[in-house]
């Protein structure tokens, strides 16, 4: 089984949830109601396509320029924000997204995006994308402003962003994708999370934990102690920077909170992999705010009813 902090969250929330998102889903299935849960899973509230827009804005533009050693503009980074921003919105307006029912998301490029409000008919006020898209300009610029956090990474080397790594953990399989990896002067490695808004700082710092983990248990860099790892939480909205110091015991208590977690996911889940007549196996949520924000709630009605 695989396990993510996602995944945690998701499973705590809401097992059937966790159901839709993490055993139905499949962009590959024939079922068509297989085809829709991955197709749902990749909707996005307002809030949520701001941070993604800082992201690749980050990685796309910001992060070739460290590696290249060339200065960074910041208007031309937001200009290009705001542009990936206009198209993807009228991609989602458009519900080109649903396109997702016969063809791959990589074959629909990169102005896909699938918007919450659009699935679900809730309209959104062209005030609301104002202050969406200040936010985004509000970002880039506390990031790369002449005392942002941007000016201390600019010496080091090996830039890597949007990382994916797997390590396991008994016979779990733990994924992570790390925000950017990169090595100081002395080849240690730091660790950055950006934040773009708030959130609860006990389930940040396991977060934070995992990463340093996946770091510190991948074979590529050998020879590493814990205290090497220097792991940053950069929140761009409210220009803020949080270390989290890393350490054995810390490290072997996230080890042990995953082994937890995920068992306590493999008792529901078992190992007969995906059958829709286990759903109602999955407890349902116990808050009506999870049903009213939750991306499958048409499907879980639907198959509720049956």
């Amino acid at each position: 089984m695989k396990w993510s902090i996602s995944a945690h969250n998701t499973f705590r929330r809401c097992q059937r949830q966790y159901f839709f998102s993490e055993v139905m889903a499949s962009p590959q299935a024939k079922d068509t109601k297989r085809r829709e849960a991955y197709m749902l899973k990749q909707l996005k509230h307002l809030s949520a396509w701001q941070g993604s827009l800082v992201h690749q804005a980050i990685d796309q533009l910001v992060v070739p320029a460290w590696r290249s050693g060339s200065s960074v503009g910041v208007e031309k980074i937001v200009e290009y924000a705001l542009a990936i921003a206009r198209r993807q919105l009228a991609f989602s307006g458009n519900h080109d997204y649903q396109l997702l029912m016969q063809q791959s998301k990589v074959s629909l490029g990169s102005d896909f995006l699938a918007l919450f409000e659009h699935e679900y008919g809730i309209e959104i006020p062209p005030s609301d994308v104002k202050v969406m898209y200040e936010m985004v300009s509000q970002c880039l610029h506390n990031l790369l402003g002449s005392k942002g956090f941007a000016s201390s990474l600019c010496h080091h080397f090996d830039y890597e962003s949007e990382l994916p790594l797997n390590f396991k953990v008994d016979a779990f399989t733990v994924a992570v994708k790390l925000d950017l990896l990169c090595f100081r002067q002395d080849g240690k490695p730091t660790i950055v999370d950006w934040k773009i808004s708030q959130s609860d700082t006990t389930a940040y710092t396991r977060q934070a934990l995992t990463y340093a983990l996946a770091v510190f248990r991948t074979p590529r860099w050998s020879n590493l102690r814990p205290e090497d790892i220097r792991l940053y939480e950069v929140n761009l909205l409210t220009d803020s920077v949080t270390q989290h110091t890393v350490t054995q015991g810390k490290l072997y208590q996230i080890e042990d909170f995953i082994f937890k977690s995920a068992t306590e996911i493999q008792a529901v889940v078992g190992d007969q992999g995906y059958s829709l007549g286990r759903f109602e196996d999955y407890d349902s949520a116990n808050s009506p705010l999870t049903c009213q924000h939750c991306n499958f709630r048409k499907l879980c009605l639907e198959l509720n009813r049956d």
